[in-house]
C-alpha cells in the first residue's frame, strides 16, 4: 500500500516535519493511528522496519493491527498491551501528574503528603501527623510514586510486553 492510499480519506488529527522525519496521526475507526515517516515520496510502498529484541512478538502484533487499520478491518482488536483498560489508563494518568509534581517540586520537605492532599486525594484533609502517618491512603500514595518511579527506570517496558496491571 502506498503513502497516499494510506492517508487518502482519512483525518490527520497531526501532520509535522520534525528533524526530516514525518509524523502523522490520522483518525481511523479503531482509533488513532501514529506513523513517523521517512522523506519518501507519497507514491512510494510503506516499508517497516521490526527490531528482533524481546518485544518482537510485540512488535509483530503492533505491525499486524497496522496493517488490519489501513485496510479498514474494524473487526481485528489488536494487542491487548497497546490498549490499556480504561482503570489502567486512569492510573497511568495518575502517576503521570504525580511524576509531573515530584519534577515541579524537587526538595520539599514531605513530597508525599503533597502529592497525597494535592493529587491522589484532593478532597482529604489529614488532621494531624499521626493520623497520616498510619493512614491507609499514605501507603497508596507511597505505593503510586514507587510504581511511577520505576515505570520511568525501564518499567514502562513491561507495559509494551501486556504485563499492565
Amino acid at each position: 500500500m502506498k503513502l497516499d492510499q494510506i492517508i487518502a480519506g482519512r483525518a490527520a488529527l497531526l501532520d509535522q516535519t520534525i528533524d526530516g522525519l514525518r509524523h502523522l496521526v490520522l483518525a481511523t475507526p479503531q482509533g488513532p493511528l501514529r506513523l513517523c515517516l521517512d522523506n519518501s515520496p507519497p507514491d512510494a510502498g510503506l516499508n517497516c522496519v521490526i527490531q528482533t529484541d524481546d518485544l518482537i512478538a510485540v512488535r509483530i502484533a503492533a505491525l499486524q493491527w497496522l496493517h488490519h487499520s489501513l485496510q479498514d478491518s474494524p473487526s481485528y482488536p489488536g494487542p491487548n498491551c497497546l490498549f490499556p483498560t480504561p482503570f489502567q489508563r486512569s492510573r497511568l494518568k495518575l502517576m503521570l501528574r504525580i511524576l509531573d509534581y515530584l519534577a515541579d517540586n524537587a526538595g520539599y520537605p514531605n513530597p508525599i503528603r503533597e502529592v497525597s492532599q494535592l493529587i491522589v486525594y484532593p478532597r482529604t484533609k489529614f488532621a494531624s501527623a499521626a493520623e497520616w502517618k498510619t493512614s491507609s491512603e499514605r501507603r497508596r500514595t507511597q505505593r503510586l510514586i514507587n510504581e511511577a518511579k520505576s515505570l520511568v527506570n525501564g518499567g514502562y517496558r513491561a507495559l509494551l510486553k501486556g504485563e499492565c496491571r
